[in-house]
């Protein structure tokens, strides 16, 4: 029992002071940025001709938008990527400023009032488990689970809630874009 509780110990000690050594944060958004692409492929494959027909959303714009969001992504990471291989340039504030954007980018996605059922639980517009899936993660939750007319506001009829959903999703994106594309301005002085 002692040992394991060492060893679990030391190796959660190594793993702080690795993020804590690092000038910068070993975040890397291509990787994001491709998992999204890859993800949003999937759901072009599986339910975009429902989403425009059944509910007129424009699925189009939505893999524009996240093909424009890869790309503020690559862009950002090329840039801190620089940074890192000038590794003798110990500017402070502009690794403190970097960071901080890693840090939000998470938060970007977050809505305020909470996912559909899960208000609580559930905040990320992009990543998050479905309401009737619990055990994977799905890419744009909440256009499955108002996809459900059981789950719908007194009032307003399913494909009303599916565009609701659908614009909240394509503002959060355009946001996202706008804050990496005038940070990265702001950061790296272009």
């Amino acid at each position: 029992g002692f040992l394991c509780h060492k060893s679990m110990t030391q190796i959660w000690i190594e793993t702080g002071r690795h993020f804590a050594d690092d000038l910068i944060l070993p975040f890397d958004l291509r990787n994001y940025g491709q998992q999204i692409k890859q993800d949003q492929n999937n759901i072009q494959l599986q339910k975009i001709q429902k989403y425009e027909n059944d509910y007129d959303l424009n699925m189009k714009h939505l893999k524009n938008l996240t093909d424009t969001l890869v790309l503020a992504f690559d862009n950002f990471q090329d840039k801190v990527d620089k940074v890192k291989e000038n590794r003798f340039d110990k500017d402070y504030f502009q690794h403190r400023k970097i960071n901080d954007v890693l840090m939000n980018v998470e938060r970007m996605f977050l809505y305020d009032h909470g996912l559909l059922g899960r208000e609580f639980e559930d905040k990320h517009l992009i990543y998050a488990t479905s309401q009737y899936d619990t055990y994977q993660t799905s890419l744009f939750p909440t256009l499955d689970d108002y996809d459900m007319q059981y789950y719908i506001e007194p009032g307003t009829t399913v494909k009303q809630n599916m565009q609701i959903q659908f614009s909240l999703i394509c503002a959060a994106i355009e946001e996202a874009i706008y804050t990496l594309n005038q940070a990265g301005q702001r950061i790296f002085q272009d």
